[in-house]
């Protein structure tokens, strides 16, 4: 494989997986390199003074600005702020942590909804990877990035949800793929400014290793040299508001086989203290046979609980521990689950209250008929 070639798979939306490619992995990148690479992947304008600012300076960048901000600004006005309104509304006391199970890389709509937490922590199937130098590739290659990277997003910002075969499609094809870089150019999308991006892992007892000299929080992420951990992850340092906070995403398998072997994942987010955990077009996983720890876990131990009909079962939500409130409309589960059907919801949302956006599966294929509910535990 050429070196070319090498580095257009790991910037195609950017990330390869950090065993396949640790040698590419960097162990830290400053803020200015972070946030700039962040917004040039998101089609944002950066300052002159970056050494990035002169491969804005051609027409397929520039493409590349104008069909980003048409999509993100559709975005915003069809789904961000009735969500954020909402948000206020509804849920105005918020956690300082964020767990969004089987939430792959969208950081967008929770940092949207939840946007007065300041630590969010998610995990999905996709590898980690990290950023390439796109200062080294020629303009045939940045191209093909721009191109893949507006494919990658259009049904989810259309949509609200990542379809699989899509992500696997733009983001994990000729072995490239990755979450950090969608983060990031949700962050910088999100109007946030990226200080420090890390690889971390959780070892054996729950605690958090970062890969890096110097980090902003040695008390909770253990600055080494070398990682003893097997659990891998990318921690992002960000600002929003003029408020620090992180997010950091996790690439694991979360069914109960799983997380017997390592149960140093749910060690580590408890230790995190009281959350808000939310879920949204989540396949259905929850209600299998085989993921039963984590959904005891949300169910059990989460102060305040926002899902979809995909995500926690209304069943396992336990009445006498947590006030519930319904929103918007609930007939059925799309055609391929329609299996999972919930009676009882169809009862409650009878008298459920107004949910002024759509969210999940039913924005690609009913719309009107999204739905939510809110758990909150009784104080």
């Amino acid at each position: 494989m050429s070196r070319n070639r090498l580095q257009l798979i790991c910037v195609l939306f950017a990330f390869t997986l950090l065993v396949a490619f640790c040698n590419d992995l960097r162990p830290e990148q400053p803020g200015g390199i972070a946030d700039d690479t962040a917004r040039f992947l998101a089609g944002m304008r950066i300052a002159e003074s970056s050494p990035l600012y002169a491969k804005t300076q051609n027409d397929d960048w520039r493409e590349h600005n104008r069909e980003m901000d048409a999509a993100f600004a559709q975005f915003k006005t069809v789904y961000a702020e009735s969500m954020r309104e909402w948000s206020n509304k509804t849920i105005p006391e918020q956690p300082r942590v964020l767990f969004y199970p089987f939430g792959g890389p969208d950081q967008l709509i929770p940092q949207i909804i939840f946007h007065k937490s300041t630590e969010y922590i998610l995990f999905g199937m996709e590898p980690v990877g990290s950023l390439a130098d796109v200062n080294a590739l020629n303009p045939a290659q940045l191209r093909d990035t721009y191109s893949i990277i507006r494919r990658a997003l259009s049904w989810f910002l259309t949509y609200t949800y990542f379809q699989t075969y899509q992500m696997d499609r733009w983001l994990r094809g000729n072995n490239a793929g990755g979450a950090a870089s969608v983060l990031m150019v949700f962050l910088a999308r999100n109007d946030s400014r990226i200080t420090l991006v890390v690889p971390v892992r959780i070892d054996s007892n729950g605690n958090l290793e970062c890969l890096a000299r110097e980090i902003p929080d040695p008390d909770q992420c253990k600055p080494v040299g070398n990682f003893s951990g097997t659990i891998p992850g990318v921690r992002i340092y960000f600002s929003k508001d003029n408020i620090p906070r992180t997010v950091t995403y996790f690439s694991i398998n979360a069914n109960d086989d799983s997380l017997a072997r390592q149960p140093q994942f749910l060690r580590y987010i408890r230790s995190r203290g009281e959350r808000a955990t939310f879920m949204k077009a989540a396949s259905y996983l929850l209600y299998g046979s085989n993921f039963n720890i984590v959904k005891d876990f949300i169910a059990r131990e989460s102060e305040i609980i926002l899902t979809d009909d995909a995500g926690l079962p209304h069943s396992v939500m336990d009445r006498k521990e947590m006030h519930l409130e319904y929103f918007g409309s609930y007939i059925e589960p799309m055609p391929m689950y329609r299996n999972l059907k919930q009676p009882e919801l169809q009862k409650v949302f009878e008298h459920a209250r107004d949910l002024p956006f759509e969210i999940g599966y039913t924005a690609s294929w009913k719309r009107g008929y999204s739905s939510l509910i809110l758990a909150r535990k009784k104080k």
